[in-house]
């Protein structure tokens, strides 16, 4: 009797971690940091198999967070590169506009958007929050409390205003095209 239990129980155990149509990847018992929902708080995760521990690398581009010794997530966003997480703001050219589409993307975009309210000039237009069980980002508001650096090497000292996650130079939008935030 207690071997048919604990083989239904870890038979169980197996298939609540299994596959799940919005998941990453089928398969692990245990794994952490879990795989399954984006963005990674690591591009490595450890996995307790009935067979023994193995890690598993995420795949290149799949949105994830840089971590502090504690496991929290410090800085924005990035994608995975070789078992690394590389913050967006921290790629090259080629690679930056695809990411920021991955790391943007609006399932994504769960926090409710916001005012900055340190009255700081903002590096980046996107905040972050801890909602439905992970990290997600949210914008900063269109109106004048939102000034942000521009990062535009003709007026390096030139700043905007956030308009949909992205710095314009124009307050509320003005002039801005309506695309998706990158």
């Amino acid at each position: 009797m207690k071997v048919e239990s604990l083989l239904l129980f870890t038979t169980l155990v197996i298939i609540g971690n299994g596959y799940r149509a919005d998941g990453y990847r089928p398969g692990t018992a245990f794994c952490y940091p879990e795989p399954r929902h984006l963005p990674l708080l690591s591009c490595v995760s450890r996995c307790h198999m009935t067979n023994g521990r193995t890690y598993w690398v995420h795949h290149d581009g799949v949105p994830c967070f840089q971590t502090n010794a504690r496991g929290k997530p410090i800085g924005s966003p990035g994608i995975c590169k070789a078992g690394k997480c590389i913050r967006h703001d921290e790629l090259g050219e080629p690679e930056f506009g695809a990411a920021a589409r991955q790391i943007f993307s609006e399932k994504y975009h769960r926090c409710k958007d916001k005012d900055n309210s340190s009255k700081i000039v903002l590096s980046d237009c996107h905040y972050y929050c801890e909602t439905d069980g992970g990290l997600f980002f949210g914008h900063y508001g269109n109106g004048t409390n939102n000034s942000c650096f521009l990062f535009d090497r003709a007026e390096p000292q030139r700043l905007g205003w956030c308009c949909r996650g992205k710095c314009n130079r124009e307050p509320h939008c003005k002039g801005a095209e309506i695309l998706r935030s990158e």
